[in-house]
């Protein structure tokens, strides 16, 4: 039977919205929140991270991501450093309490997201990957134009 173009806009939503539940749960199993494991996930991901990269990256507010920069240097997790190339900008650098706590849970969320992915097959991961993209691309660009005529 044929869905409608609501009914697969509400399968769509509700299962973006379960797959963001997942990461949300997993972040409070390690005592944070959603934008903390974000944060914490582009640390450990990026050679050179930087606030504004972060903020970019995941599209949490540049004050949101300086709070929880600020509690996990509060904890001895991060410090910071002068970007060579633009001194205005500071370099976050896991400390080694850091990466030990950093490891403890991408470790395992790296592995869920792994065995996700290898578990649906590479095509269905493939059309995955480029269905979604090609999803967001044009939300984006109707919500712009529309947002733009309001």
């Amino acid at each position: 039977m044929k869905k409608s173009v609501k009914e697969q806009i509400e399968i769509l939503n509700s299962a973006m919205s379960r797959v963001m539940n997942v990461y949300e749960n997993l972040a409070k199993k390690y005592g944070l929140n959603y934008n903390s494991l974000m944060v914490l996930y582009t640390m450990y991901e990026l050679d050179i991270c930087t606030q504004k990269a972060i903020s970019q990256r995941w599209l949490i507010p540049k004050q949101t991501v300086h709070s929880i920069l600020k509690e996990f240097e509060k904890k001895g997790y991060i410090y910071l450093e002068p970007y060579e190339s633009d001194k205005r900008e500071k370099v976050i650098n896991l400390t080694p309490e850091g990466r030990i706590f950093a490891d403890s849970i991408l470790e395992k969320v790296n592995y869920i997201e792994e065995k996700t992915m290898y578990n649906i097959g590479e095509k269905t991961r493939r059309e995955l990957v480029e269905n979604t993209m090609t999803h967001c691309v044009e939300f984006e660009r109707i919500f712009t134009e529309e947002m733009l005529n309001d």
